[in-house]
């Protein structure tokens, strides 16, 4: 497989580092549709896990040896999540799930809203991009407007624009389409959502 002019993109090494896909079911090669059930992970991942889980297995915050291993392995990750992302390390938070950390981030920001308030979420989208807003627009009193998609699964940015007016507080949207597998215009999404003050949050549940 070619990627752009001169980089070449070995599939079949890449899929060798991943001990899932030697898996066969009733003789036939098992197909990993991976989405928010589940990521398959190279023999990399396994073995950076299995060697924490023999030596440094911890609570963290702790004066002995392993939780203070923890630690240094928690922070160099954050570290080298936040050079990824091009952030400061104390803005990545990481979490048990999508589904677990939006609804912690919604029963957050649900003070701020008010009766009245309106929240924009897609079709698009993943149940866990949608339900905890759902609750905080209930909790809150908030109206909810839903963006369509295109005929192409990609997000309609004509229905973003017609959902968003000045009572919008939050936009809810994926950066890729999880069911679709499509990208979704996350920087046209900032641009409308920024004209009308909202707060933007993007997500890519199951893209990992």
């Amino acid at each position: 497989m070619t990627v752009g002019s001169n980089v070449t993109f070995d599939v079949e090494a890449v899929r060798a580092r991943f001990p899932a896909l030697k898996r066969e079911v009733a003789g036939r090669p098992a197909v990993f549709a991976d989405a928010p059930g589940g990521t398959q992970v190279p023999f990399e991942v396994i073995e950076a896990m299995t060697a924490y889980y023999k030596r440094s297995n911890a609570n963290r915050g702790g004066e002995f040896i392993t939780t203070i291993e923890t630690d240094e392995i928690v922070e160099s990750v954050r570290s080298a999540v936040a050079d990824f992302l091009n952030c400061d390390s104390s803005e990545v938070v990481f979490g048990p799930n999508m589904t677990t950390l939006a609804f912690a981030l919604s029963r957050s920001l649900v003070r701020e809203l008010e009766e009245g308030d309106e929240i924009v979420v897609t079709r698009l989208d993943h149940d866990a991009n949608i339900s905890p807003w759902l609750a905080a627009a209930e909790d809150a009193g908030a109206i909810v407007r839903w963006v369509d998609f295109s005929s192409d699964f990609r997000l309609d940015l004509d229905s973003l624009d017609s959902s968003l007016n000045e009572r919008t507080r939050r936009a809810r949207a994926t950066s890729g389409g999880v069911a679709a597998g499509k990208e979704v215009g996350e920087a046209e999404v900032t641009v409308v959502t920024s004209w009308w003050r909202a707060r933007f949050f993007p997500t890519n549940c199951g893209w990992c």
